[in-house]
């Protein structure tokens, strides 16, 4: 029978907030068997941070290679130490005390029902503002956002934060993109894993904050999630990397493109440094078009 103890939680950081990281682990340390931060070189070493509990462990890197090379780091972290699912975070979510549990229950309820479960994701709250952020699933040629009122939601795809996998499924479906460095990597992983059959679910009974930008504004009615210019490199450069691949739905690659495009007019007309945004963006077109991965 497979309990919470089969759970490892990997955390991926980078100069995180000390206050924040430390409600994080406190809040998952009796929820999952074990913890792993895997630091992505921070300016100082979360070695004393990390003392203070006998079940989590600590790997830390001298360079930052991104957060899909650190959640690789952690699955195979977990895999070598016998759990049967990781749940991924952010260094800037706060899990509900009985979120991984829930989640737990769900994915084995829809197993037991004969779905093929590539994850199953929280419904979160962004710290940024007061909506609850809701799943995404596509129709037609539309991405929508869809609230259920009752447990299991099928998303297209979820945020890696918060979500758990079985390690099963990487073994089949593979590892993160490590080349993608940040953005799209969720994304991509979750396409790849209905391209073999899985579906990816949302539970709306376990819950979670969890912060998306660095500051947010409102534009027609809207709340916009605003990041560092550097982010939006990375954010249009992958999209163009992963409308490339062959098992990425076409229905998919126009939604997304559509979206992408109303972004960037969006971003360009509301953040607060509209050239650095624009330089960005526009390396990141580029070096989408000539195929350049990796860190920038």
């Amino acid at each position: 029978m497979h309990t919470y103890t089969d759970i490892v939680a990997v955390i991926v950081t980078h100069n995180p907030d000390p206050s924040a990281l430390q409600m994080l682990c406190e809040g998952l340390v009796s929820q999952v068997g074990g913890v792993v931060i895997v630091d992505n070189h921070s300016d100082l070493s979360l070695q004393p941070f990390s003392k203070q509990w006998e079940n989590i462990e600590l790997i830390e890197s001298e360079i930052n290679h991104g957060i899909a090379w650190a959640q690789n780091i952690g699955i195979n972290y977990a895999t070598l130490n016998n759990a049967k699912y990781v749940v991924l975070f952010d260094q800037d979510s706060i899990p509900e005390k009985d979120m991984a549990p829930l989640l737990l229950k769900e994915y084995l309820k829809l197993t037991d029902g004969g779905c093929c479960v590539a994850a199953v994701g929280p419904n979160y709250q962004n710290i940024n503002s007061s909506n609850v952020n809701p799943f995404v699933t596509l129709s037609g040629y539309r991405l929508t956002r869809l609230v259920q009122a009752e447990s299991p939601v099928k998303a297209l795809f979820l945020i890696s934060s918060g979500c758990l996998i079985p390690l099963s499924v990487v073994r089949d479906v593979g590892l993160m993109q490590k080349n993608l460095f940040i953005d799209y990597v969720d994304v991509e992983w979750c396409l790849r894993a209905k391209s073999k059959g899985y579906d990816c679910y949302g539970s709306v009974d376990a819950k979670m904050v969890h912060s998306i930008g660095e500051q947010a504004k409102y534009f027609m009615g809207r709340v916009i999630s605003l990041h560092n210019s550097s982010r939006y490199y990375y954010l249009f450069r992958n999209a163009i990397l992963l409308y490339k691949k062959d098992y990425i739905q076409r229905q998919f690659k126009i939604a997304d493109g559509i979206n992408l495009m109303s972004k960037f007019v969006v971003y360009l007309i509301i953040h607060p440094n509209r050239l650095a945004y624009l330089k960005m963006s526009a390396v990141g077109i580029w070096h989408g078009i000539i195929n350049k991965s990796g860190r920038l």
